[in-house]
Formats: C-alpha cells, sequence, structure tokens
C-alpha cells in the first residue's frame, strides 16, 4: 500500500513555487500595476496548486487513508504557513490590496470550502469504518460557489474540487440503484463537461461518473428492470443512459468483464466464472478478495458445496491480521459477512430441500430437524455480527423467506393438530427473525451499503490520472467493481415478507378460534353421551328398585308377624336403608365428574353407607321363629 500524499509535501511545493523566503520583499519595492497582476497571478496558481491537491487525494483515494487527527494536524500547518506569509505582505496601499486579494482569493477559500468540506467527510467516514450512527454532515452537497467572488482561476480550480468530492461521497454514502442517483450523476456529469481547466482531473471526474452510471445500468439488467434512464435538462435535452450511450474507459474494461460474468449478465457465464477462477489461481497464489468473490460464487451457485463455503470462510479469516488499517479492516468485516451470507444462503436451501424430499413416515423428524437447523443459523448470524459489528440484512431476509416457505406449506395441513403445533413454533421463529431483519435493513439502508468491499489496493482501478505537481496516481473507486444494490427492492422484498406474517398472525387467530370452537363442540357432545348414559343408568336402578319393591311386597303379603312387635319396624327399616344406597349410588352416577366430588361428600356418603349396611346385617340375621309363613288357598 502506497502513502498517502501528506499537506507537509504541499507545503513543500508551494514555498518552492509561490512562497520563497523573502518573497514579498519584491513587491515592496515594486509596486506597479503589473506589480499587482504578477502578485495576482501568483496568488491564482498558487490556490490552483492547493486546489489540485486536494481533488487529487480525492480522485486516488488517499483521504481514506489519512486519520481525521492527522487531517486536522496537517491542515492546521498548511493554515500556520499561510497566514505567516500573510502578514509579511505589509500594511501600505499596496500591501493592503495585496492582503486582500490573498484572503480573499486563496485563505478565505480554503479556509471556508476546501479544508472543512473534506473534514466532513472524513468525520463521515469515520463514522462508516467505525459503524457508527451516521451523523452525515453533508457538506459535500451544500458546499456552493455561485455567490462567492473569486478569480477566474480560483473559480474553476474550486468547481473541480466541488464535483470530485460530490461524486466520491456519493460513492461512499447513497450509492444506490435508484432515480435520485441516476439524477444526480448525470447532472454533475454535465456540469464537469462544461470545465475546460484541470483537464486531466476533469477526465478522471468523468471517468469515475461514467463507469459509476454504467454499474447502475448493470444493476437494472440484473434485476430485469428498466431498460434505461433518461434525463431532461431545462426541459429540452434529454440524454438517454444505457452501455451505449455512456462512455465507455478501455482502461476500466477488465473490470466491466467482471461485471458481465460474476453478475451473469453474458452467455455461459458459469463456464466464464470457472475460466476466470482458473485464471486467477494461475496469476498469483497470494490471497486477494476478488478471488474468493469469485470462489464464493461458484461454490454456492455451480459447485452447490458447503464444505467449500465453510473452508473459504476459514481461508479468509486467516488472512485477518493483514488488514489492520481502518479502510481494509473494514472492507475485511464486511467482505467476511458476504462470505457467510453465502454459507448461510446455501444452508437455508439445503435446509428446505431436505424437508420437501423425505416421506411422511419421517416427516416429524424432519420437521425437528428443520427447526434444528433454523435454530442454529438464527444463533449463528447473531453471534458472526455481533463479533463484526455489521449488521447486514442479507441473512435475515433469507431467514424469513425460508420461514415463510415452510409455514406456507405447513398452512395447507392445520387439519392434524401436529401441523399446528409445528405452525406455531415456525411463526414464534419468524416473528423474531422479522424484527431482525427491520433493524438491520434500516442499518444497511441508511449506509448504503455494498455487499461486498475490496480493500484499499484491490480498488485502484487500471485508469491512471496525472497531476501537474504531484505525480501520476490511479483513479480510486470506493465500490470497486461491485454493482450497487437496489434498495427499493430490497424494500418491497421486506414488505412482501411483514404482508405474509400479517396472514399467518390472522390465520392463527383464526384456527385458535376454530380450535376453541372444536374443543367447545366436543364438550358438549361428550356431555350429552354422558347424560344419555347416566339416564339409562338411572332407568337400570329405577327399574332395580321397582322389582324389588314388588318382590318384597309380595313377600310381605304371606308373613305373619308373630311375638316380636319390632319385626315390622326392623324390616321397613331395613328396606328404607336400602333405597337410601341406592340413591347414593345414583347421586354418584350422576355426577359429571368425580373429581368434583369433595372429601365431606365421601364422608358423609361414607357414614350412611355404614349404618345402612348395619341395619341390613341385623335384619337379615334377625330369628325368624316368631315369623309365621301363611299359605294362602
Amino acid at each position: 500500500m502506497h502513502s498517502p500524499l501528506s499537506q507537509t509535501k504541499l507545503i513543500r511545493k508551494l514555498g518552492r513555487s509561490y512562497f520563497q523566503q523573502n518573497w514579498a520583499v519584491y513587491f515592496h519595492t515594486h509596486q506597479t500595476d503589473a506589480d499587482m497582476l504578477l502578485f495576482q497571478s501568483k496568488i491564482n496558481e498558487a490556490f490552483s496548486m492547493i486546489a489540485e491537491f486536494e481533488t487529487t487525494i480525492l480522485l486516488n483515494g488517499d483521504y481514506c487513508l489519512i486519520s481525521m487527527s492527522d487531517w486536522e494536524k496537517q491542515s492546521k500547518e498548511l493554515m500556520d504557513f499561510l497566514q505567516q506569509n500573510l502578514q509579511n505582505l505589509g500594511q501600505d496601499n499596496f500591501g493592503n490590496e495585496a492582503t486582500e486579494y490573498f484572503l480573499t482569493n486563496l485563505l478565505n477559500p480554503l479556509e471556508a470550502d476546501i479544508l472543512p468540506s473534506i473534514s466532513y467527510l472524513l468525520q463521515d467516514l469515520d463514522r462508516q469504518f467505525g459503524y457508527k450512527p451516521l451523523g452525515m454532515h453533508h457538506k459535500w452537497l451544500t458546499t456552493d460557489i455561485r455567490n462567492k467572488v473569486y478569480s477566474f482561476e480560483g473559480y474553476w480550480a474550486l468547481k473541480v474540487f466541488v464535483n470530485a468530492l460530490r461524486v466520491v461521497a456519493l460513492e461512499h454514502f447513497r450509492f444506490e440503484y435508484s432515480e435520485k442517483t441516476f439524477r444526480d450523476l448525470s447532472r454533475w456529469k454535465r456540469e464537469v463537461d462544461k470545465i475546460n481547466t484541470f483537464q486531466t482531473l476533469i477526465k478522471a471526474i468523468q471517468v469515475k461518473i461514467n463507469f459509476l452510471l454504467r454499474k447502475l445500468v448493470y444493476r437494472s439488467q440484473c434485476d430485469k428492470g428498466r431498460v434505461n434512464w433518461s434525463y431532461s435538462y431545462n426541459n429540452t435535452d434529454e440524454i438517454t443512459f444505457t452501455l451505449q450511450t455512456i462512455d465507455k474507459e478501455p482502461l476500466l474494461d477488465r473490470w466491466e468483464k467482471v461485471i458481465e460474468v460474476h453478475y451473469g449478465l453474458v452467455d455461459d457465464y458459469k463456464i466464464l466464472q470457472r475460466e476466470r477462477i482458473q485464471e486467477m489461481i494461475l496469476k498469483s497464489a497470494q490471497f486477494h478478495f476478488e478471488k474468493s468473490h469469485a470462489r464464493a460464487k461458484i461454490y454456492k451457485d455451480d459447485i452447490g458445496s458447503q464444505h467449500n463455503l465453510s473452508l473459504l470462510q476459514v481461508d479468509f479469516t486467516s488472512a485477518a491480521n493483514q488488514y489492520t488499517v481502518p479502510f481494509d479492516n473494514y472492507a475485511f468485516k464486511i467482505s467476511s459477512n458476504y462470505l457467510f451470507n453465502n454459507e448461510l444462503s446455501f444452508n437455508v436451501h439445503v435446509a428446505l430441500e431436505e424437508g420437501n424430499e423425505l416421506s411422511t413416515d419421517t416427516l416429524k423428524d424432519t420437521n425437528r430437524e428443520f427447526l434444528k437447523k433454523i435454530d442454529s443459523l438464527i444463533a449463528d448470524t447473531k453471534n458472526f455480527q455481533n463479533q463484526t459489528f455489521v449488521k447486514n440484512f442479507f441473512p435475515w431476509m433469507k431467514l424469513c423467506e425460508a420461514l415463510s416457505e415452510k409455514m406456507e406449506d405447513v398452512s395447507k395441513k392445520l387439519v392434524e393438530v401436529a401441523n399446528f403445533e409445528l405452525y406455531e413454533k415456525l411463526k414464534k421463529r419468524l416473528d423474531e427473525v422479522v424484527s431482525k431483519f427491520e433493524q438491520s435493513f434500516e442499518w444497511s439502508n441508511v449506509r448504503k451499503l455494498m455487499p461486498f468491499q475490496l480493500p484499499f489496493d484491490e480498488s485502484q482501478s487500471d485508469y491512471q490520472f496525472a497531476t501537474s505537481n504531484f505525480g501520476t496516481f490511479n483513479l480510486f473507486f470506493f465500490s470497486g467493481y461491485l454493482v450497487p444494490l437496489n434498495y427499493s427492492q430490497m424494500a418491497a422484498r421486506k414488505e412482501n415478507i411483514k404482508n405474509k406474517v400479517t396472514k399467518f398472525d390472522i390465520l392463527s387467530s383464526v384456527y385458535d378460534r376454530l380450535k376453541k370452537v372444536v374443543e367447545t363442540v366436543q364438550e358438549t357432545s361428550e356431555t350429552v353421551k354422558n347424560a344419555e348414559r347416566r339416564s339409562i343408568e338411572v332407568i337400570a336402578i329405577f327399574s332395580a328398585i321397582s322389582l324389588f319393591t314388588v318382590g318384597s311386597i309380595q313377600m310381605l303379603a304371606n308373613v305373619q308377624i308373630g311375638s316380636d312387635p319390632m319385626f315390622f319396624f326392623k324390616m321397613v327399616s331395613s328396606y328404607g336403608f336400602c333405597l337410601l344406597m341406592f340413591a347414593i349410588l345414583i347421586w354418584i352416577i350422576s355426577r359429571p365428574n368425580l373429581g368434583s366430588i369433595k372429601w365431606f361428600h365421601w364422608l358423609v356418603l361414607g357414614i350412611l353407607l355404614l349404618i345402612s349396611a348395619t341395619v341390613i346385617f341385623t335384619f337379615v340375621f334377625t330369628d325368624l321363629g316368631q315369623v309365621k309363613i301363611i299359605n294362602h288357598p
């Protein structure tokens, strides 16, 4: 990795070219109009050098390597250097006029526009690379030079800087497939095309804008969306953006071929993907993010190997110590999440396929295994995202869609109680995963998160631009060859999942109510059955009592009481207690639930039964010597 440009180098350049020691002495002795023009030319050229330097660190990516503390220190050194040279101009009429020009056309635009804009950008980058809530000062959108009085040279130098800043910041914080992105890039492209100074920097900005526009068109092809976008200027000129109308830079052709092959936009793309892997392996044995990106695609969508995906993740993780710079560390964590997401997506697909292939006999075991796998994947996703601080929405979306698909299948067979129990278990997990999905989608959408991120060295394109004072550099793309996401489409998928959840909630509520109705019907039916059975039992017992009574009356009709006057009383008492035992039996039988009979009921019943048994026993063993049986003719 190269060392970033430093403001110290700029100070040295300014000192050698414009602000040599005692540079102002000349103007103390030469104060003609021609000398003032010479002074103004020197200040304009100095500011142009400063603007060129600051624009260069935006286009070559050095801003990603500069810490906020280093930037503030270097900016202070630059301002102190210029302030010191300003003080050398003196306070006579010429000196006052020169001081005013110095302030208006160099110090003020530097202090008010250039340095604060980059400071705000670095603060937002610090939040982005540290996964902190984004403050988004948006100074890169609000910098406006239309109403400021600058020299001709200064105005256009600042114009170049502002356009470079806008494009760079858009690529970091809101590069997504949307009409607004197309509109802003096309408007800035038109504005840049009108600038005739700093030709090499302007050309680099044009190349950057064109490539970003082409990547938006590629995303449209991936999603099979709009074929082209049109933008009208002043309601007159309309420009249509297609791959044929947007200028293509030959030095970015390698990246364009990678896009077409990786995203499957050409015929026989799988063959080309395999050939690309072999070519990268033969070209270099070193570890590259691009190589891991390509291998993950092959292992998941072509070979279909969970083992290879796991090994790739292990291989990638082992290289963590190489990426300690904040930008590279950010790229490493984003990309490791991409590899994790591919492995999870593959495992979810396998879990669903296994459930569909097994027979009905093993369905219960299959459902149990599916739930275990889902629980394991949920836990793995939580742990991985907590370790990397990257709340990527993709794994939660895949889990939501897998659970929804499974619930759709189970919902067709809710007649069986076992299926409803499975349905409720799936719904519980879906509710948890949907909540995570919504949170992570918001986190990703605010940042316009790219699913994969290249490290700094691999984000340098093959296109080079030359500067007048600082050398030649490769044009930097934060997004590399990656095509942006269509967050509107992702939001639509999220809403579709939420609609399914609502449907599942309604279905669950209806089934609960239906279940209660069925239970009530079953209870009523059971009560009616029990009542019918008890009625039959009571009738049977009543019949037995009637027969017993009739038989007893016939028997007593042939009995003559002898010398024992208590015999009749004993016999009637015994008969009465027999009827009491029958009544107790009927009372017990007629209870809907024996468990509702309290202990004191059983105590009273026990006492009555004991008395009845005693009375009956006494009568049975009464001495019948006093009783005479009469035979009627």
